[in-house]
């Protein structure tokens, strides 16, 4: 059956490509290949696992490794289409049962019109934890994005996630998935401050698990010359609010909560093709559920490479 969603979303995407434009062969644009890849040490003091309500209680140290390849061809004078592979791994110094390895495979196309760009991504992330099969999803995310004025971009989107745990059915749902964004652009448009929202309902097949809830986001780029040219720094901050559809039956209630997430983010060249990269993350989740209740930091420091 999860075959079967792939392959639908699949030739749903590519029917918008025929939208889109009749024929990407026919196009004398260029295409150009990607190719990033990313090395950090990372110290995270509540190790855990948020899909599956794991949670430690205990810090730990761990490498974490992840690269990019992708081919991106231009077509028409504002059109594009992409595919690509990432593939990430992290590697815990002492937890080693929550390492966690995924794959993703993704295409995407979008398009101008009226200068309102269109556009539609569909991705298949295979997931693994501890050496085990984690998690499938398949996600379909179209999306509308243009300026409103002349600093003002705004995008609307629709993200549709179909899980499938393979160690635990009962999580196996339908996630629906409505964002919107507006980004002002100042400094010559070199920074950006955006704030955004978005709503979610999530169908599981137990019924303990069935959610909705809602994000408010808010965020600050701003660049930054330390090394060299073409450094930023990224803040930003994420509220979410989820109450749960059904009692949970380990704590005879209804499971309800909401969770902060604060992000400092620095971004140094180094080299042309070399950037430092560092970030803090401060996590602060309320619950009535003792496994979603918790605080957590998280420290990062990597080095990047872009092709």
């Amino acid at each position: 059956m999860k075959l079967n969603k792939t392959m639908v979303a699949s030739l749903m995407l590519a029917g918008v490509a025929n939208v889109f434009t009749p024929s990407l062969q026919a196009q004398e644009n260029a295409g150009s290949f990607i190719f990033e890849a990313e090395a950090s040490g990372i110290y995270d003091s509540n190790v855990g696992v948020d899909q599956i309500d794991v949670l430690v209680r205990e810090g730990d140290t761990k490498l974490k490794f992840k690269s990019t390849l992708g081919y991106e061809n231009p077509f028409a004078e504002d059109g594009e289409f992409n595919v690509k592979y990432k593939v990430s791994q992290s590697l815990y110094s002492d937890f080693t049962q929550y390492n966690i390895q995924s794959h993703t495979l993704s295409s995407g196309i979008k398009n101008k019109f009226a200068g309102v760009t269109l556009a539609a991504n569909y991705s298949f992330v295979h997931t693994r934890l501890g050496g085990n099969s984690f998690l499938d999803m398949n996600i379909f995310s179209p999306s509308a994005s243009g300026f409103i004025a002349k600093n003002v971009y705004v995008r609307a989107g629709y993200n549709y996630y179909d899980k499938d745990f393979k160690a635990s059915d009962d999580r196996d749902a339908g996630n629906h998935n409505f964002t919107l964004d507006g980004y002002y652009f100042f400094n010559n448009s070199k920074s950006f401050f955006s704030v955004g929202v978005s709503y979610e309902d999530e169908d599981a097949l137990a019924d303990e698990f069935d959610l909705k809830g809602y994000t408010l986001r808010s965020s600050l780029q701003m660049p930054v010359n330390i090394v060299r040219d073409g450094g930023k720094v990224k803040l930003s901050y994420a509220y979410r609010d989820r109450d749960y559809d059904n009692i949970t039956p380990s704590i005879a209630a209804i499971r309800v909560e909401t969770r902060s997430v604060f992000k400092a983010a620095l971004e140094i060249p180094v080299h042309d093709k070399f950037n430092l990269i560092s970030e803090y993350k401060y996590t602060d989740r309320n619950s009535n559920f003792d496994s979603s209740n918790y605080t957590e930091s998280v420290f990062s420091v990597g080095i990047g490479y872009e092709f």
